[in-house]
């Protein structure tokens, strides 16, 4: 049986709170920070280094991600391992995470998976756990990564002509939902897009940010909305960062 994972546990980027020694703040380097693997490839590589001073325990595993009505979901799975899965690296050293595909992707398709990096508090006699959980409280960090697999015949990234402004797999619409009105964007493509600074523009009205910053992914025949606060008594604009590029959505 397929086991799901919260989508609370497992956000872009989740810190905790466990009981464990005072040490140097949280300097961890990873990358590349958008892996994929192509169809003539079976594998990638992560580097994680270790910018502090003591050594910093980690734990890799990867999760086969979905979504489902504009939700995330992540599924543990075999199909694809990091090893080493347990690393301990020493202060100012880095350590290389290979990822491999253990099963064939379907050609023409796109799978996602999320490289899960957790710290670990390193292991202690029981007398000095004793002594540290009366003094001190350490924040551990959770990193993400997105991971994307793509069959033969379909290439990482899409080609756009220089002169396109329009994203032409992305479709928005305004629907209502509960007396609440949303913006929906939905990706008729066969890739994953990913939304940076979404963007509303009314005629005559100043510009306003659906969501600043990452606004998220949305996968083949999936969506993201977002609440619209004011009245829109014009048709609007849409449009977002794109592959590095503004590009503006097709509203319907």
């Amino acid at each position: 049986m397929r086991t799901i994972v919260t989508r609370m546990l497992l956000s872009t980027v989740l810190s905790f709170v466990l009981i464990a020694p005072c040490v140097a703040a949280n300097s961890l380097l990873l990358w590349p920070i958008y892996p994929t693997i192509t169809a003539d490839k079976k594998a990638t590589s992560v580097w994680i280094e270790n910018k502090g001073r003591d050594d910093a325990y980690l734990q890799v595993r990867i999760f086969r991600w979905e979504q489902h009505n504009g939700q995330d979901t992540y599924t543990v799975q075999n199909q694809v391992i990091a090893t080493p899965p347990f690393v301990q690296i020493p202060g100012g050293q880095k350590q290389l995470v290979r990822v491999l595909v253990q099963a064939n992707i379907p050609a023409g398709q796109e799978s996602a998976y999320r490289i899960i990096i957790d710290e670990l508090p390193p292991a202690q006699p029981p007398m000095q756990v004793e002594e540290t959980m009366a003094m001190a409280v350490k924040i551990r960090m959770r990193y993400s990564l997105p991971l994307f697999i793509y069959g033969n015949g379909l290439a990482a990234k899409p080609t756009m002509n220089a002169d396109e402004d329009h994203w032409k797999d992305l479709q928005a619409q305004f629907v209502t939902e509960n007396k609440k009105v949303f913006i929906r964007i939905t990706n008729r493509g066969l890739r994953t897009v990913r939304l940076v600074d979404v963007q509303l523009e009314t005629p005559g009205l100043q510009t306003k940010p659906l969501m600043p910053g990452l606004a998220g992914y949305i996968m083949p025949g999936q969506f993201k909305q977002w609440p619209v606060s004011r009245p829109i008594s014009a048709k609007p604009s849409i449009s977002a960062s794109i592959e590095g590029k503004r590009s503006a959505i097709a509203l319907l």
